[in-house]
């Protein structure tokens, strides 16, 4: 056990993390709902399928990152059914707004 560290409170921490992310992505908006979504999609202390509900808050407001993942999530079944259509859709959104990665 590492000086200070219990077993357990890394796990801890990281919920504690997440319920932080949480509350800013209620107040601050679409950057933090990305990188709420983010912490979702890993799994880190928090369920993993609310990234796609978070990626949609933070899509539908404009944030380019958050687009491209929606697209994955949309092409990869996460979190919601496969949808081609729906991935090409907001892959072409986030690449219109100069994001390299949905190009």
């Amino acid at each position: 056990v590492e000086m200070g560290i219990t077993p357990g409170s890394r796990e801890q921490g990281r919920e504690r993390d997440g319920c932080l992310e949480y509350k800013k992505a209620e107040e601050d908006g679409d950057n933090a709902q990305y990188q709420l979504a983010l912490l979702f999609e890993s799994g880190k202390g928090i369920e993993q399928e609310k990234a796609f509900e978070w990626y949609v808050i933070a899509a539908e407001q404009g944030d380019a990152q958050a687009q491209c993942n929606l697209g994955i999530c949309y092409y990869k079944g996460i979190g919601v059914e496969k949808d081609a259509k729906q991935a090409f859709q907001w892959f072409l959104n986030s690449a219109e707004l100069g994001y390299a990665e949905a190009q």
